[in-house]
């Protein structure tokens, strides 16, 4: 048989020795002041009892008959060696008394028990608003690293490329000092850089002055491990690469160039501090997307020349920016798509192509192929994974529903996706011309009819 949950709890050690204590001397003091009735039984009120009543009530059930016990003994001792006699002392008296106090220690041990299941949730609670509170304080930090970041970086990636692409519009030998100093301010605005450069390359060697700069940049130090290392290899080096390259005591922390898909370096970017919050992976995998988007719009005359020869309808714009998208999937995983729209039905042809000409986003770049008796019209969306597509798409036979009351099965438009896998840019326009991309690897996308 299990003693219930408030007196499974026993005194402490020091509490056991307090209760002896005390109960030792209430018996001491008693004898002393009433010599002749030392346990009090000829009075009105057991006064005896007060010191087991208050030791039953602090330290529980066992306690207030630990007193007890001590009191019964010595009563019982005092009988058996003729101190007192038996008709002194009443069996109500003592029956009384022990009830009395095992009751109020039964009360004792109860209270006891709620205090420190009280004292339990307390300490709790502490524990959880000290764990709140200091994740409200992280989240207030965050909160605010958050807003300035915003207000130094406003810009997004698709915004930030839509910039670059009109920084290099005519085809010229080496970077103009003015773009380079635009195309400086957007990483540093991106980036949060506090001293970078970019400098012009003219082999075999760098040009010690940077082409434009932030901050106190001092002249370049071709000895250093860091910089002799991007030289040497023409990859995008950082301190963070693996410990089999050697970077130690560098003084700069990215040292990359600016190369572009023909292999044509047209400037070194060098970074000597920058916040340290941005020197993560994934900031550098976004600078190697800015640097390689840059240096193919430097190139973007000659990457364009091989597909304007064999293609001479093909739109310059779509001519240029097709090489630079399908290296940055090639290379750096970043997805793009082609979209065609075949539309077949005569009557709204012109109507239908003007609408969805219409509504192409700011990086969107458009390409109206005239057939004999087929209108294709090819979208192509830079950065956009398959839930962007189907996102695009609904919204085109949303707009088509608007304005003509029919989707694209009642309008006779055929839609089909082409990804932008092959290393060749010609290809893909070849195939853009032909009809002859790939129509299995097209999603399924909801809504799309």
């Amino acid at each position: 048989m299990r003693l219930p949950v408030h007196l499974r709890a026993v005194p402490k050690p020091w509490q056991w020795v307090e209760t002896c204590l005390l109960t030792c001397a209430i018996l001491g003091f008693s004898h002393w002041m009433v010599p002749g009735d030392p346990y009090l039984t000829n009075m009105a009120f057991p006064w005896l009892w007060i010191g087991s009543l208050l030791l039953g009530l602090r330290y529980g059930t066992w306690a207030g008959l630990l007193s007890v016990g001590i009191l019964l003994s010595s009563l019982f001792l005092e009988i058996q060696f003729g101190l007192l006699s038996d008709e002194t002392v009443l069996k109500a008296y003592v029956i009384g008394g022990v009830l009395f106090i095992a009751i109020c220690g039964e009360f004792g041990s109860r209270w006891n028990m709620y205090l420190q299941q009280m004292e339990e949730r307390n300490d709790y609670l502490d524990q959880r608003l000290q764990e709140i509170a200091r994740a409200y304080h992280l989240l207030g930090m965050s909160h605010h690293s958050l807003e300035e970041h915003l207000i130094s970086q406003p810009l997004t990636l698709r915004d930030a490329l839509k910039r670059l692409r009109g920084m290099l519009i005519d085809e010229d030998d080496e970077i103009p000092a003015a773009a380079a100093e635009r195309f400086l301010e957007l990483l540093t605005q991106f980036f949060q850089l506090e001293v970078a450069a970019f400098y012009r390359a003219l082999p075999p060697h760098l040009i010690e002055s940077p082409l434009a700069s932030v901050g106190s940049m001092e002249s370049l130090q071709n000895d250093d491990p860091l910089v002799h290392h991007a030289r040497t290899t023409k990859e995008f080096s950082h301190v963070m690469m693996s410990r089999s390259v050697s970077v130690a005591n560098t003084q700069y922390l990215i040292v990359a160039p600016a190369m572009a898909s023909n292999g044509a370096i047209a400037g070194w970017f060098v970074v000597e501090r920058m916040r340290f919050l941005n020197l993560h992976e994934d900031s550098l995998h976004m600078l190697k997307i800015f640097l390689h988007y840059f240096a193919d719009g430097h190139q973007a005359a000659v990457l364009a020349r091989p597909i304007l020869e064999q293609f001479p309808e093909c739109p310059v714009a779509f001519a240029r920016e097709l090489p630079r998208l399908v290296r940055l999937q090639y290379e750096l995983g970043l997805d793009s798509r082609v979209v065609i729209f075949d539309v077949g039905t005569p009557s709204m042809r012109e109507e239908i192509v003007f609408h969805i000409l219409h509504h192409t986003r700011g990086l969107d770049v458009t390409w109206d192929i005239r057939q004999d008796e087929l209108r294709r019209l090819c979208i192509l969306l830079p950065f956009t994974d398959d839930a962007a597509i189907e996102g695009y798409l609904s919204r085109i036979q949303q707009l088509l529903r608007e304005r003509f009351g029919k989707g694209f099965q009642e309008t006779e438009i055929q839609v089909s996706i082409r990804g932008l896998h092959e290393h060749d840019p010609s290809t893909i326009v070849q195939d853009l011309v032909v009809g002859t991309y790939d129509r299995k690897n097209i999603p399924v996308l909801s809504g799309v009819a």
